[in-house]
């Protein structure tokens, strides 16, 4: 080994210490915290700062499973098939994870050490166990993130929303189906370890990730499955009204969708985006019409959210009452921001040549109505 490499396994050792991380993650100022890795290490400045840069840029096999309880994985680097990680922490009170991370701030322990680690070096038997309970699909603004919220406020549930790890490794097609299976489970175990009062792991994942339903559903056959839609008008006045998502953008990438040919009329391209949605959507229904609950936008009540999150409306705490009325009367995207209903205003937002472009839609719209869970 060089130098270099014996250095880095000595820091690398250290990152496996619960009190000494407890140290980092405490320390206030830069100097403070190299002034811990040195005085722990036995390094010197410049041993040090080559350690960290080796560790930050090489992917490393963990030495044990305390280093799966101290670190979490935040980014998934496609082309080495590797992990970034982060100190672990609960999960904010955040409507998509990527808020989340902003809500964590950068911190001292994540922007100076940001450990890699291969996919294919990770033991399975130190990811601990997810409890994965539920998967949210949907087709884009139809209340996913409002039923992922009331999961997080009322049932004390491990959210991931929108994880970019997940759908990041999802977009990656270079390994084998069973490989696949192996690795969604095993980043399933990674980011879903529970902490603290989290009782399950409930996955709200991307619109265009209904591309690969089927293998989602088939590594979670144990997890209730939810299929989310909406008037097919209101959806694409949203992506008007409210700005567009990825999937709705021609300039960016999915697997929901053809390339967007410059020229070409933007709302048809657009209904033909969400007709293809709407089309995987339905396949993934029928193949399991047993195990999933089917919702629509307007079935979204408060009864609904309390029945599905398993929450008794008769003995529920002053702040499960507090928080049903933050998801009731509180923009679930905009926090502070009053919620205000605009289904009728999107139905009136196109003109009568674009409502018949969009009528193209109705059908499948109505198939899939006919699987909504009436019942709970």
């Amino acid at each position: 080994m060089t130098a270099d490499e014996v250095n880095s396994s000595k820091l690398y050792a250290l990152l496996h210490r619960d009190e000494l991380m407890s140290e980092l993650l405490s320390s206030q100022r830069p100097e403070d915290f190299n002034q811990i890795l040195l005085l722990s290490s036995g390094l010197d400045t410049a041993a040090l700062q080559a350690g960290i840069a080796r560790i930050n840029s090489v992917a490393l096999v963990p030495l044990n499973g305390e280093f799966y309880k101290l670190w979490e994985p935040y980014k998934y680097i496609g082309a080495e098939n590797a992990l970034v990680w982060m100190p672990a922490h609960e999960m904010t009170d955040s409507a998509f994870f990527s808020e989340h991370l902003v809500k964590l701030g950068g911190g001292l322990a994540k922007s100076m050490i940001r450990p890699k680690v291969a996919l294919s070096s990770i033991q399975p038997e130190w990811a601990g166990d997810s409890q994965q309970s539920v998967n949210i699909f949907h087709l884009s603004r139809c209340g996913s993130t409002l039923l992922a919220r009331a999961f997080y406020l009322l049932a004390n549930s491990r959210v991931l929303s929108e994880s970019p790890v997940l759908t990041e490794f999802l977009l990656n097609g270079h390994q084998t189906a069973p490989d696949r299976q192996h690795y969604l489970k095993l980043l399933v175990r990674l980011q879903g370890r529970l902490a603290g009062q989290e009782r399950q792991l409930v996955i709200k994942w991307n619109c265009w990730d209904l591309a690969y339903g089927a293998e989602i559903i088939q590594s979670s056959p144990e997890a209730r499955h939810i299929f989310l839609l909406r008037h097919p008008e209101e959806i694409l006045a949203s992506h008007l009204l409210n700005g567009a998502g990825r999937h709705m953008v021609p300039a960016s990438t999915s697997p929901s969708r053809r390339p967007f040919q410059w020229g070409e009329n933007l709302l048809s391209w657009r209904i033909e985006v969400l007709k293809h949605q709407m089309s995987q959507m339905l396949q993934l229904i029928e193949s399991d019409k047993a195990g999933v609950l089917v919702l629509d936008y307007a079935d979204l009540s408060a009864d609904t959210l309390l029945d599905i999150t398993g929450v008794n409306p008769d003995r529920m705490t002053p702040v499960e009452q507090q928080n049903l009325a933050r998801l009731l009367h509180e923009n679930v995207k905009i926090p502070l921001q009053k919620f205000k209903a605009d289904a009728t205003k999107k139905r009136r937002f196109f003109g009568q040549s674009d409502r018949q472009q969009i009528e193209v839609l109705l059908p499948i719209y109505e198939q899939l109505r006919q699987y909504r869970t009436v019942h709970l």
